[in-house]
Parts: C-alpha cells; sequence; structure tokens
C-alpha cells in the first residue's frame, strides 16, 4: 500500500491471477507465481518488472506473454504511472488478451494523459456485459466533460514549485496554521530516512517542512522531527487551528493482518518541538484502513478517507467529533462521496472543503473538489475546481494561505515516472460590474432615478443614480439579480439577469442594463414614426420605436395609454382631423397586433389643432427655435421658409401620453 496509490476493481481479475499455467516453461511459470504472490502483496514495483521480465523471455506465442503484459499494465495502472501501463497494456491487447478489463485500463491511462479520443476508442471495444457499466458511463462523462471545459477560464493561476522538485516525489502540501511562510509536505526523495518500497521502488515517505528566508524565498526542506518519521510510509498532515497538535498517516506491515495497513497518528507540540506521536483509534476499529486526516476550521471534526463498511465505493470521507473518536463516524454523503475514491481531504481557513476524488466526472486522474462549508455537511456538494488546478493527471492536496487568495498543491501531471511535485496557486480576482443606465423615453439622463437590486444570495440594495444618470455595483457570480428603476412621475421599470458561474474574460467583466423611464400624463413623441404622403400606414422603419413601447407596456402590464397623432397647417381641418384618426389607429392596430390589449388603448387624431411646443431637446437639435415656442399657424407662417420646413415636420408627430387610470 502507498499513501496515493490506485484502487482498482476489475470484474474477474482474481480469476486471471489464479488460472493456471500449466503448459508453459516451468522457470516462467514460477517466474510469474512469484510476481504473482507480489501483487497480491502490494508490491506492485517489483512485481511490474517480474511480470515484465516473463513477457520479455516467453515466446511470441506462448499464453503467458499476453497475461504477463496485462498483469505489468496493471501494476503501472496503480502506480499511477500511465504512459508505462499504455505500452503494457497495448502489447497485452496485442498478444492474445484483448479482453474487457484491458480495454478498459487502456481507456483509463489513456484519459490520464490527456487522450480522450484515443480513450473514447478504446471504451467502445468494451462488451455491454463486460462489469464495467458504470466505470464507463463515469469516464465517457469525464470524457464530455474534459471536452467542453477546456475553454473555460478558471479562477486559478498555476505553476510549479521549482525549489522543492526533486526526482522522485513530494505531494500533499499543508501551510501551518497562521503561518504562511511554514509548509510541511511529504517527500520520498534521497535524503529521507524510510526504506525502499517494493509498492513504489521509492523511498517510503517522510514528513518534511520548510520556512522562508526574509527576503520570502524558500529555504531547504528538512524532515520534521520529534520521531514523527520512521522507516514507514507517513505523510499527509492536518494541524489544529491552534498548530499544537499534528494528525498525520503512517502505513506499516502487519503481521497479524498479513499486509500492510494505514491508521492515523498524531503529535503534540511542546517548547518548539513536536513529540513522539500515539496512534488514533478512530471507532475503536484497528483492522480497517484510516488515513488523509483534515481537521474542520472550528477544530471540532477529525475529516478522514477510509474504506470502512458503510461506504458508497473504495474510500469515503467520514468526519468524527475529535473529541470523541470511540463515536461512530459519520459518512459525508453521496452529494461528496462516490463509488470511487475519496481522499486528501483539507479544509480552508474560511471552512470549505477540498479534496480529491476520482469517482466524480474530472479530467482524468484524480481531480481536486470544492465540497462548500464543511460545518454544513447535508448541503455539500462536489463542484470540480477546473483546469489549470485539475488536468488529466492526478490533481491532489490542496491548502490555502490564511487570506485563501493563494496556496499550494500536488499533481503528478508532465511526469513521465508518475512521480508528484508542488505547485502554487493564485486566486485570479474576477471582478463583475452591473453598468446601470437610465433615461427617459427621448433619450434624457433621469438624474433622480433610484434602484434597488435584490439577488437570490440575500441581497438587498437600495442607492441613487446619480449624476450623468449612470451607476456601477459590483455583482457576484451565478447570482440571480432582480433590478428596479424608478423616479418621481414616472412608471417604474424592472429586468432580471443571472451572472454566469464561469468567466467569460480574463479582465474585468461588465454587465450593461439601460433603464428608459416613461413620465405619467404627459405627451411623449414616438420618434422616427413615418407614413407616407395622404397615408396612414405604417412604414418600416418606424416600427422599432413602437416595438420599443410594446415592451414597455408587457413590462407595466396594467396602466393604460393614449395614442395621439398630429399633422402640420396644410389642409382643411376636417380631412387633417380624418388623417390624424386614421394614424392615430394604425399606430394601436400595431400595438395589439404585438398582444397588447386593445381596452388599454385609446386612439385620438387631433389634426393641427394642438401644435407642438420646442422642449429643450428640440432647441438643442435646431438651435433657431427656441425653447418654450408653441408651433402654431400663426408663429410658423413668420418663419423664413426653410425654417417653417422644419416647423411643420415638428408639428407632423405620433404622441403618446400613460394615463394614471389602471386597466383591470
Amino acid at each position: 500500500m502507498k499513501l496515493k496509490y490506485r484502487h482498482t476493481n476489475l470484474p474477474l481479475f482474481g480469476v486471471i491471477i489464479l488460472v493456471l499455467t500449466g503448459g508453459c516453461r516451468p522457470s516462467l511459470s514460477r517466474m510469474m507465481s512469484h510476481a504473482d504472490s507480489e501483487y497480491n502483496l502490494g508490491e506492485y514495483y517489483e512485481a511490474a518488472k517480474r511480470y515484465k521480465d516473463v513477457y520479455v523471455k516467453a515466446e511470441r506465442k506462448d499464453i503467458l506473454r499476453g497475461k504477463a503484459a496485462f498483469r505489468s499494465g496493471l501494476c503501472y495502472d496503480r502506480l499511477n504511472m500511465a504512459s508505462r501501463a499504455e505500452a503494457q497494456l497495448r502489447n497485452a491487447i496485442r498478444n492474445g488478451e484483448a479482453t474487457d478489463s484491458a480495454y478498459f485500463l487502456l481507456a483509463r491511462n489513456l484519459m490520464r494523459q490527456g487522450k480522450y479520443d484515443d480513450a473514447a476508442s478504446q471504451i467502445s471495444n468494451i462488451g455491454l456485459t463486460s462489469g464495467f457499466g458504470d466505470e464507463v458511463e463515469l469516464m465517457l462523462a469525464s470524457i464530455g466533460k474534459a471536452t467542453n471545459d477546456k475553454n473555460i477560464l478558471s479562477r486559478y493561476r498555476v505553476s510549479r514549485v521549482n525549489v522543492f522538485t526533486t526526482t522522485k516525489s513530494e505531494y500533499s502540501p499543508m501551510l501551518y496554521p497562521g503561518n504562511d511562510d511554514r509548509l510541511y509536505f511529504t517527500s520520498t526523495g534521497q535524503s529521507v530516512a524510510g526504506d525502499k518500497s517494493r509498492v513504489t521502488g521509492m523511498k517510503n515517505g517522510d514528513i518534511v517542512s520548510a520556512r522562508k528566508n526574509e527576503a520570502g524565498q524558500w529555504l531547504r526542506p528538512e524532515s520534521v522531527e520529534g520521531g514523527i518519521n520512521s522507516n514507514c510510509d507517513e505523510g499527509v498532515v492536518a494541524f489544529i487551528p491552534s498548530g499544537d497538535e499534528m494528525y498525520f498517516t503512517r502505513i506499516e506491515q502487519s503481521e497479524k493482518l498479513q499486509g500492510q495497513r494505514m491508521s492515523i497518528w498524531k503529535s503534540s507540540r511542546r517548547d518548539a518541538e513536536w513529540r513522539e506521536p500515539q496512534r488514533v483509534v478512530i471507532a475503536r476499529d484497528m483492522i480497517n484502513n484510516y488515513g488523509y486526516p483534515a481537521i474542520s476550521a472550528d477544530g471540532q471534526w477529525l475529516i478522514f478517507s477510509s474504506d470502512r463498511p458503510g461506504g458508497f465505493g473504495g474510500y469515503d470521507l467520514w468526519r468524527v467529533p475529535i473529541d470523541n473518536l470511540d463515536g461512530n463516524p459519520q459518512n459525508l454523503g453521496k452529494n461528496i462521496n462516490s463509488s470511487g475514491n475519496e481522499k486528501f481531504p483539507t479544509v480552508t481557513p474560511d471552512g470549505r472543503l477540498m479534496f480529491a476524488s476520482d469517482g466524480h466526472p474530472g479530467f482524468g486522474g484524480l481531480d481536486i473538489f470544492d465540497g462548500g462549508d464543511a460545518s454544513a455537511i447535508a448541503s455539500c456538494k462536489a463542484i470540480n475546481v477546473g483546469t489549470p488546478v485539475n488536468s488529466s493527471a492526478d490533481d491532489f492536496g490542496m491548502t490555502f494561505t490564511t487570506d485563501c487568495r493563494s496556496g499550494y498543491f500536488s499533481s503528478n501531471r508532465n511526469d513521465v515516472a508518475g512521480h508528484d511535485h508542488l505547485f502554487q496557486f493564485d486566486v485570479i480576482e474576477f471582478k463583475t460590474i452591473l453598468e446601470v443606465t437610465v433615461t427617459d423615453f427621448e433619450g434624457q439622463v433621469k438624474d433622480d432615478a433610484k434602484l434597488r437590486i435584490v439577488g437570490d444570495n440575500g441581497t438587498d440594495r437600495r442607492l441613487s443614480i446619480g449624476r450623468g444618470g449612470k451607476t456601477s455595483i459590483d455583482v457576484e457570480r451565478g447570482v440571480k439579480y432582480a433590478v428596479m428603476a424608478s423616479a418621481p412621475g414616472c412608471l417604474s421599470r424592472h429586468t432580471t439577469f443571472k451572472v454566469p458561474d464561469s468567466p467569460q474574460d480574463e479582465t474585468t467583466e461588465i454587465y450593461e442594463t439601460d433603464f428608459v423611464l416613461i413620465a405619467v400624463n404627459k405627451p411623449i413623441d414616438i420618434r422616427n414614426i413615418y407614413f407616407d404622403y395622404d397615408c396612414a400606414d405604417l412604414r418600416v422603419e418606424g416600427l422599432k420605436s413602437l416595438d420599443h413601447l410594446v415592451k414597455v407596456m408587457d413590462e407595466d402590464g396594467r396602466s393604460t395609454i393614449e395614442i395621439t397623432s398630429h399633422t402640420d397647417r396644410h389642409g382643411s381641418e376636417q380631412y387633417n382631423l380624418n388623417l390624424s384618426q386614421r394614424r392615430a389607429l394604425a399606430v394601436t392596430d400595431y400595438l395589439e397586433s404585438k398582444g397588447i390589449n386593445k381596452q388599454r388603448m385609446i386612439a385620438r387624431g387631433y389634426g393641427n389643432r394642438k401644435p407642438a411646443t420646442v422642449d429643450k431637446l428640440i432647441a438643442e437639435r435646431f438651435p433657431y427655435l427656441n425653447a418654450g415656442s408653441v408651433l402654431d399657424e400663426t408663429f410658423v407662417k413668420n418663419l423664413p421658409d426653410e425654417i417653417a420646413v422644419v416647423a411643420d415636420s415638428l408639428n407632423r408627430r405620433t404622441e403618446f401620453v400613460i394615463k394614471n387610470s389602471q386597466y383591470q
């Protein structure tokens, strides 16, 4: 057993191991049996070498050749050496071991190298009755996720911590509580004291720690004192919030159980030194494996991974009160645990549960998930943190700085031998802003407008729009908002929108919402409404303005509206009254065709009886007309001809008035 190795449930694999090898050369049969024994003891590195020897020495038609290649590939799969596993499994398939198990393992190791298309092709070779149904479904879901999510921007920026990198493995970093300049992690480098492992071919892991100097640079890591490290495999540490107690994992040989067993140990810190550790026995269980400890942010719970009965799959996450370790552990539930393995839990300083899993859809190997508030287990849910933290390889063991804006994790990405190394991450502060602009129907800013913003996360803000009719508000990702704008004497307007969960840009994202507030009991010119000469048929270029009016009435749903049409001074009074009435009706007919109830509308034609009054906006457009001037026939006749033409065009208008009365 190893602190980080892969648990594999292969249908009928035990039968394959026990297949008789009669008819083969006795020396190869003995080598095969020896390798099988090493495999069954969990000595995958030694077994893989012996299986490869059988493969090399066996004749091409020897039945052992394909079997040895398959079992060697399985060993490398357990050791997380994906490229070596791929090579051996392809050899197995070419040499008579084209089994569902071989195709399954090959597909899995292709995924762990990011070869998703090839993995999907190998999955198609697996029989429908193979017994891999759930695993195949998970792999296909993971391939889909990896393909679809590869272009989604992450909230993390990742870089390798080269100062700690060795030719072996270093993994499971953990920052000391309240001290971002002290880092503990597991190392299998040549300087560690542990024996060489027959499981991995490397030395057993030791717990080491590193400090930063005054310049903020990491110093050389040193083995942790106090008898914590031994010839066994130690690693994956956790601390109580005060930093006075350390929990860690130890794997040792058990003669009684004829194999290796994993357990949790605890050491107390006194006089700046760690004391001799003591084993932590959970639920008085000395049989099952317990490891990968984490401590809740309040220090009340010990969270761990175990293969104890009652779980959902291989290794599940559990928790037990730290002051009642004899009590019955609580499984963290199906939203966190899966039919696969959940390991390497950590709890962030602000109380979020982070963990690694190979049983939820991911990118290939172990992926890191955010489980949410660790104190609210019932509402926890596994959310993949995405790339670049996660990759097609194994990614696990995430620790955060005190402010939760950066930290470290481990991964075996881009390492042919499958060795793990430390990576640093920084949380990218994606700023999301809602910009709101409020104007009236004629495009003039509404400085006196007010806003109310309500979010499904509990947000409820009220603010004034301010000068310029525009304001900016910070909003949160994944939250649905309702925004309402209002102003004295105007109809209120509202809209709803949801900020996407994933950022679309690496810089600040701005979402814009424009509100057009309409005054009540005030005639408003519907600009750009055009009619042909002596006609009441609406022209296409004027429909955009009417469509905007439809939207306003749909949102309000209650107010009544009066549509008025006006002509210039030319023509008889009766002619102009009839023409303007037909044009007003043309507008209401159009609004009715768009779903506005006709009982909410009144159409009136006034001919030339109500000439336009020059307002501020008209005066800005036509400086030769003074604000407040009434464009009646007497006034227009006294204007120069070219200006009189403009005045006539201003009188030819269609207006609407929102009435106080409400449609019932």
